[in-house]
């Protein structure tokens, strides 16, 4: 029962204990409160954990020297979760350890106000291809973008967790990008994006974690909100993933707009 917080450092050498024994003497006081309820763990960046981090997708952006992810609790690490599940949504992160900003993210735990830290495999390494929305920047992209614009999300796994079909679909949805852009009206009125569950994690739960072709989401215009309740799986278009048929689709969801 209960959660883990991971403290994990990149130690420079033997020697090199300082970062960890600052760490946890600032984080001792919400230790001891958190007792029964949060087990704590150091756990150094280095070459035999890289499999655990990777797993976790956690500590993997090799210029960070500490940081703690907080897991509240253990739901899609030893415990079984639904196939609607994209990530632990009571995980959190702090990246300055210092006195200050521990005693601030412990105060802001303990009163509910933490952001979830949604989690990627790629953080601090590779970069972004067109349209593709990843763990740390999904929130901003779509529920925070253009009020004035839709948003289309194609959400896709790699072809050795089961979507074989994701690979073509990666493909036909690039040309759905470039064709909208192509297109003034279209360009002005529907954002087009993708994600690779694969690697990141997101908190969208329309979409199942196991994929045999990609599936569309459509958050309409508005602000957060908004979309949030009405945002819908385009059921349609996923099953006929073809250009000339998505960009009808996104041609006759304009006229819609238009009218209404």
């Amino acid at each position: 029962a209960g959660g883990v917080g991971l403290v994990m450092v990149k130690i420079k050498d033997l020697n090199d204990f300082g970062p960890q024994f600052r760490a946890i003497r600032y984080m001792r006081p919400h230790i001891e409160k958190l007792s029964g309820q949060i087990r704590f763990a150091i756990l150094e960046k280095s070459e035999s954990t890289l499999e655990m981090r990777t797993a976790l997708k956690v500590g993997l952006n090799e210029s960070i020297e500490a940081e703690l992810v907080l897991f509240e609790n253990l739901d899609g690490v030893v415990r079984k979760v639904d196939n609607h599940f994209h990530g632990n949504k009571k995980k959190y992160r702090l990246l300055n350890l210092t006195e200050d900003a521990v005693n601030r993210f412990f105060e802001a735990y303990y009163a509910g106000d933490l952001p979830t830290y949604w989690a990627s495999k790629d953080e601090g390494k590779a970069k972004s291809a067109a349209g593709q929305l990843r763990a740390w920047d999904f929130e901003e992209k779509v529920f925070k973008a253009d009020p004035k614009t839709a948003v289309l999300v194609a959400f896709m796994n790699a072809p050795e967790d089961g979507c074989a079909a994701c690979t073509e679909g990666r493909s036909v949805w690039a040309s759905v990008m470039h064709a909208v852009q192509l297109k003034s009206q279209l360009r002005k009125r529907f954002q087009i994006l993708w994600l690779d569950q694969s690697r990141d994690e997101h908190p969208e739960e329309l979409v199942p974690g196991r994929l045999g072709q990609p599936m569309v989401v459509y958050y309409p215009p508005g602000d957060a909100s908004k979309r949030r309740k009405r945002k819908m799986l385009l059921h349609r278009m996923s099953q006929s993933f073809f250009k000339d048929y998505i960009i009808e689709m996104l041609e006759d969801m304009l006229e819609d707009q238009e009218d209404g």
